[in-house]
Parts: C-alpha cells; structure tokens; sequence
C-alpha cells in the first residue's frame, strides 16, 4: 500500500521503518502533501486527534483509509473520529501487528486489487503480488515497493534517486545503483515470461513505466 504518514509532532521512525519492512510505500509528509493524492492510507500520528482533523485528512486524501495511531483510550473519543471519518484508531503503546492486520482487513473490505497500471497489470495489495491477466506472480516486498513506485507515476520518468526515496524511504542510506537490480528482476519476472515491455529505461534519466 502507498501510505501518507503525518504526524501532529515529531515523526515516529520506528513506525515508519515498520511499515516500510512491512512492504508498504510509505511517504512522511503534511497537509499540504495529502493533496497530491494517490495514497491507499493516511496514518495520522496525532495525540488527541479531533474528529476536525480526521475530517481534513479524510477530505484531502481523496478516498484513502484514515487510520489514527495515538488515538484516545477513552471509547467515546475514539467513536467520535470513527463517525468523522477514521477507518480505524488504535491507541498506544501500539501493537505494530494490530496496525499491519488492520491495514489488511481494510484492503480486503474495500479494495481487494489495485487497477493502477491499467492495461493488463494489477497490484494485488493485500497478497503483494502482481497479476497479469489471469496469472499471479509473487514479488519481494522490496520488488513490490520499486514497481509500486513506478505504477503510481504511469508516464512519468523517475530517477533512481527518486525510486530511492519512495521505496526505500527518504532518509536511506541506498546506492541508487541498486535501483537497477531491482527493474532487472521485475523485468526478468513480469515482462520476459509474458513478451511485454512495460518499464522502460530513459537514457541519462531513469525509468518510466508504460501500461503494457
């Protein structure tokens, strides 16, 4: 899943490690950033968050999942952001486990597969997989997280800097050499089994993927 993580302070780097070795694409952003869209979730880091800011994220994220962490323990608080709009409120100490199963169940109640790269590939979320036509085929969760990266900007030429940044996150310490590695290994599983080209290669630029 492409998460927005936004924290009322300061940002949580054990959370967002988790989730990223969890296989998710997870960007740390601000209001201003839900804006851009494309995300499957907000998780809003929030102690005490108001119904008024699951509102806002709600609206700025344009349909994705709202899930508060640092939510009240109080019930009748957490009832309140459930009606403003949260999918879900999980108070801390936080059980990363509970946060990974719920982000699941939501994609399983709501959004089974992911249409991006439409013309043929499928992003299948909850089983991190890529389908093509009828066949599945599996993926690494580091693979999962470079093509996700590519798919969510169809047309759009990434560096491996870039890459980089949204599947590793922006504060990692990778070679964007290593970028390379990983499109060779997409490639050699969904575009040399099935004779398509779909992520192309921009001299002196990048990547850009095309909807096969």
């Amino acid at each position: 899943m492409r998460l927005a993580y936004l924290a009322a302070g300061r940002a949580d780097p054990h959370l967002v490690k988790a989730l990223r070795d969890a296989g998710h694409l997870v960007e740390t952003t601000d209001w201003y950033g839900l804006e851009s869209g494309g995300f499957d979730a907000v998780i809003l880091d929030e102690a005490g968050a108001s119904p008024e800011a699951v509102r806002q994220a709600a609206e700025l994220g344009g349909g994705a999942f709202i899930v508060v962490v640092d939510a009240p323990h109080a019930e009748r608080a957490r009832a309140g952001l459930l009606r403003a709009g949260a999918d879900a409120c999980l108070p801390r100490p936080l059980s990363l486990i509970e946060l990974q199963a719920r982000l699941e169940a939501l994609v399983r109640g709501r959004r089974p597969d992911d249409p991006a790269g439409a013309g043929g590939l499928r992003l299948l979320l909850g089983a991190r997989a890529a389908a093509l036509g009828a066949r599945t085929v599996a993926l690494t969760a580091k693979e999962f997280q470079v093509l996700e990266a590519l798919v969510r900007r169809p047309g759009e030429v990434l560096t491996p800097a870039d890459i980089v940044r949204l599947a590793w996150g922006e504060a990692a310490d990778v070679d964007p050499a290593l970028v390379s590695t990983y499109v060779a290994r997409l490639r050699a599983k969904l575009e040399r089994p099935f004779g398509i080209e779909m992520i192309r290669a921009v001299r002196g630029h990048g990547y850009r993927f095309e909807a096969p």
